[in-house]
């Protein structure tokens, strides 16, 4: 027992190397007093903690944890982005996590609808590229396109007007006169547009 105590400030921690605290983990299930003894050693580290005077973040910690979040959440679609947009991964993993901070977007024009534009790199055939975000159920009309167009699933669905329902890592992709109408899937969608211009018959308002 005498041992097992010598290793529960280690333990505390997450400092022990496997075999250890996997005898401890054993002991502790057996051992109403070694729990104790736990909760104790937590409780000093906790307290020294507490008192410790607090330590103001680095200016850039936000944009580094948000950056390092885009980065878990769509690593998988970075190259992607980076090629519809023409530009370097690191600079698409930027503008991916502006996802995590609304107030860089811009209001839409119905409930629910935001905006983030951004320059295109020079080979991008596009004259607008963004960040998009529409809310469940929407639907956006039948239109004709005056270029090339992609818009790139991040999260949520789209369903264009064939039926097909794309998701995440899916582009829907469109070449100049094409016409076509989507709606947004039941959980909402947030997608990369690449887009040259539409034109949207008369009368429509969203």
């Amino acid at each position: 027992m005498s041992e097992l105590l010598e290793l529960l400030p280690e333990y505390a921690l997450g400092q022990l190397a496997a075999a250890d605290a996997d005898r401890v983990d054993a002991a502790l299930a057996q051992s109403p007093e070694l729990r104790a003894a736990l909760s104790a050693i937590e409780d000093v580290y906790f307290g020294l903690a507490a008192a410790l005077p607090p330590v103001a973040p680095a200016p850039n910690l936000k944009s580094r944890l948000l950056a390092a979040v885009a980065d878990d959440r769509f690593g998988p679609f970075l190259k992607d982005v980076a090629r519809y947009c023409d530009l370097a991964v690191d600079k698409a993993k930027e503008i991916l996590a502006v996802i995590g901070q609304p107030e860089k977007w811009d209001v839409g024009l119905v409930p629910g609808n935001l905006l983030f534009h951004f320059q295109g790199g020079p080979n991008a055939f596009a004259a607008d590229c963004g960040l998009v975000v529409l809310p469940a159920g929407f639907e956006f009309p039948k239109h004709k396109h005056l270029g090339p167009e992609v818009n790139y699933i991040l999260e949520g669905s789209m369903i264009d007007d064939d039926g097909r329902i794309y998701g995440p890592g899916e582009a829907l992709e469109k070449s100049i006169t094409d016409e076509h109408s989507f709606r947004i899937g039941p959980s909402g969608c947030t997608f990369l547009a690449v887009q040259s211009g539409f034109e949207i018959a008369e009368g429509w308002t969203p």
